[in-house]
């Protein structure tokens, strides 16, 4: 092979070296800050994630406080308090005892130391006033009794005008019974 000048080598040489830095950019600084700024990515989506796991934390606290409180309030009610007997005497109060069709009781659902009960309860031939009196009578947050679900409909066999058939399912929450009980 033929000699290089000094002129070529030096030009080969800068060439080499412009190839060598180039190929440094290129493989090894550009994946670097590549690698950067996914780990800085992941470092704020696991900060957004902690800050929710917070939130949901407190949530959770808030509930389990809430949980509490009603757990107290259901200790607090007579120890006799039946959610059937609660709506049938909010009847005979309202003087409705007559327009009960049916009253069905649920047996206790959920898991806990809190269990769920429900009634539904079927009035045929109430005015919409004797409806408002009913309602503001059983919803009642000192006996923890709240009205799930109210259907009213214009009673066709309406023996008064205005006549209301009203369906309504009624829960409250028990101590669940422990195992021996």
């Amino acid at each position: 092979m033929r000699q290089l000048s000094r002129k070529d080598r030096r030009a080969l040489l800068i060439c080499g070296a412009a190839l060598l830095v180039f190929g440094m950019i290129q493989f090894v600084l550009f994946p670097l800050l590549e690698q950067r700024k996914r780990l800085e990515r992941g470092i704020r989506a696991r900060e957004q994630g902690l800050e929710e796991m917070r939130a949901l934390q407190a949530e959770i606290s808030q509930f389990s406080r809430q949980n509490n409180s009603l757990g107290e309030r259901v200790a607090r009610r007579p120890s006799d308090f039946s959610l059937f007997n609660f709506l049938e005497q909010k009847a005979v109060e309202g003087k409705l005892k007559e327009n009960i069709l049916y009253m069905k009781p649920s047996d206790p659902t959920g898991e806990g130391e809190l269990q769920q009960v429900a009634v539904e309860i079927k009035f045929q031939d109430m005015q919409l006033h004797e409806l408002v009196e009913l309602l503001e009578r059983i919803e009642s947050p000192e006996h923890v009794v709240e009205v799930e679900r109210l259907t009213v409909q214009v009673s066709r066999k309406a023996q008064r005008d205005g006549a209301l058939d009203v369906i309504m399912r009624v829960i409250s929450l028990v101590q669940a019974k422990k195992v021996g009980d």
